[in-house]
C-alpha cells in the first residue's frame, strides 16, 4: 500500500495566507506518565505544538511564562502544565514553576502554567 504524504508545516503556512484564516498551529498529542517526586499522574494528555500554538489556542498563562523563540532554537527541555495538572502535582500553579517533572522518564523544567479559555 502507498502511504499518504506526511504533512509539512510549510503547507500549513501557505494555507494560513488564505483569506479568512486568522492563525494556524501544528500539534501532536499522546498520553504520558508525568511524575514529580512521589506524585504520579497516569494518562496525562501531552500536546506538543509549534511556535504559533499557544497564541492560536488562546491559552492564558497564569504562572511563569510561555514558550519563547529561544526555547525552540535550543530544543530546551521545558514544559507548560495546565492548571489542573499543576494542582495535582504541586497544589498550586505558582508552586510548579522551576520544578523538574518527568514525562515517561525524560526530565523537563516547568516554565509556565496555563488555563484554557472557556
Amino acid at each position: 500500500p502507498v502511504e499518504p504524504p506526511k504533512p509539512q508545516e510549510s503547507w500549513v503556512q501557505e494555507a494560513a495566507k488564505l483569506k479568512g484564516v486568522d492563525s494556524y498551529y501544528v500539534t501532536n498529542s499522546t498520553n504520558a506518565i508525568l511524575t514529580y517526586q512521589d506524585k504520579k499522574v497516569e494518562n496525562a494528555n501531552l500536546t506538543g505544538g509549534n511556535r504559533t500554538y499557544m497564541d492560536a489556542v488562546k491559552n492564558e498563562i497564569i504562572a511563569g511564562r510561555s514558550l519563547r523563540e529561544q526555547d525552540f532554537k535550543e530544543f530546551a527541555s521545558v514544559i507548560l502544565l495546565d492548571e489542573e495538572l499543576s494542582i495535582s502535582l504541586f497544589e498550586s500553579p505558582q508552586e510548579a514553576i522551576n520544578k523538574v517533572v518527568e514525562v515517561n522518564g525524560f526530565s523537563y523544567r516547568v516554565i509556565g502554567v496555563y488555563t484554557s479559555p472557556e
